[in-house]
């Protein structure tokens, strides 16, 4: 299998108070006996207000990873993460890993203040959804053959607490 990746992001305005981000990766080749064509798209964008109390900043996600539409056709169409499960948009790496970047569509939105300089705290609601409803939940290898089920998977809010502690140490706890 072959990948691509594409990376963008940044702060926008005279007060850089506007920032995105937006990626897509492609995956094409064989995948044992199938042939594999797959996506990813990660977006963001958001606004922060850095002189009012705490600094909020709040943006708007979105999330859309392929899924094999047709697991019976001998083609392959999931997006396949390749190497592993890193802390990102999803939540923390452990034993709470329910989501994945494989047929998935996911929106949401995510807050941010300062308590503290030191400390920052989040609050992140998604709406989860399968890209492919006769697809497996990756994750979790749940599937409905038939895709009677539908693709609503459900929602997830995550708390975060993030406190740096010089410049050597961090907590980061959700």
């Amino acid at each position: 299998v072959c990948s691509s990746d594409l990376r963008a992001f940044g702060t926008l305005g005279p007060g850089k108070h506007v920032e995105y981000e937006v990626e897509a990766a492609t995956q094409w080749g064989v995948v044992g006996p199938l042939a594999h064509r797959a996506w990813f798209e990660h977006a963001q964008a958001g606004y922060g207000w850095p002189k009012a109390p705490f600094s909020p900043r709040l943006l708007g996600i979105f999330d859309y990873a392929t899924g094999d539409a047709d697991p019976t056709d001998g083609r392959s169409g999931a997006f396949d993460t390749l190497y592993g499960r890193v802390r990102f948009e999803f939540g923390p790496t452990g034993i709470y890993g329910l989501n994945g970047r494989s047929n998935l569509r996911s929106p949401g939105i995510w807050a941010f203040v300062k308590p503290v300089p030191a400390a920052e705290l989040s609050v992140q609601h998604r709406w989860l959804r399968l890209a492919e409803a006769r697809d497996r939940w990756r994750p979790v290898g749940a599937s409905d053959p038939t895709g009677a089920a539908g693709t609503d998977i459900g929602r997830q809010v995550e708390v975060r607490l993030r406190y740096r502690w010089k410049q050597y140490f961090e907590f980061d706890g959700g």
